[in-house]
């Protein structure tokens, strides 16, 4: 890199040649320090780029370049913003279910199975609609499971009752059940006395 001579002389009149040297070297130092840091991010995500872009081609039998740079730039992006890996396969799984297996004659959707579509700024709506349909998946089982339950609980409680109904029944014929209007309560608790307690 270099500075323009002109206005180097000019700045090393005005503040000296010793303190232009020094910011000069500083800002330099910060501007390579800074490609360092970018091309070292770029080269750490280079990974997750190449995982998310061969997910695509295996999903959907294409063959996208992992080198590309505007896929590149989109996935980053999408990185940049803390998607994660997961991220990218829930929305390549659920589009290529969508997109895939249309019925839709008018247009040929699988089309548009490919990084400008998929990793643009609707990336979270994708997001949302896979999550949207399995949350939906969720609560239907949940549904289904509550309604076994209540048909459990009923099944119990209606053969509880036949029981019951049956126990009084046969206690009636053997003669068991107490005559209501022979019962002597307790006036202190509400409850009848046994023939041990009325003597």
């Amino acid at each position: 890199m270099s500075f323009p001579r002109e206005l180097y002389d000019a700045l090393a009149e005005e503040l000296g040649k010793d303190v232009v040297d020094g910011k000069i070297r500083n800002f330099l130092y910060r501007v390579k320090k800074s490609l360092k840091a970018k091309k070292s991010k770029v080269t750490e995500n280079t990974e997750m780029i190449e995982s998310v872009v061969n997910y695509l081609n295996e999903k959907t039998g294409k063959h996208f370049r992992a080198s590309n740079s505007e896929t590149r730039r989109l996935i980053q992006g999408l990185i940049n913003d803390k998607y994660t890996l997961d991220d990218f396969k829930h929305v390549i799984d659920i589009k290529c279910k969508d997109w895939l297996n249309c019925d839709d004659n008018q247009t040929d959707w699988s089309k548009f199975l490919r990084p400008a579509t998929l990793f643009s700024k609707k990336f979270e709506n994708y997001l949302n609609e896979w999550y949207s349909d399995q949350s939906r998946t969720e609560n239907s089982q949940r549904i289904a499971e509550k309604r076994k339950s209540e048909i459990a609980t009923k099944t119990w409680r209606y053969e509880s009752n036949m029981e019951r109904l049956e126990r009084v029944q046969r206690e009636k014929t053997e003669g068991k059940v107490p005559n209501p209007s022979t019962l002597k309560i307790d006036k202190k608790t509400g409850k009848p006395l046994s023939n041990q307690e009325e003597e």
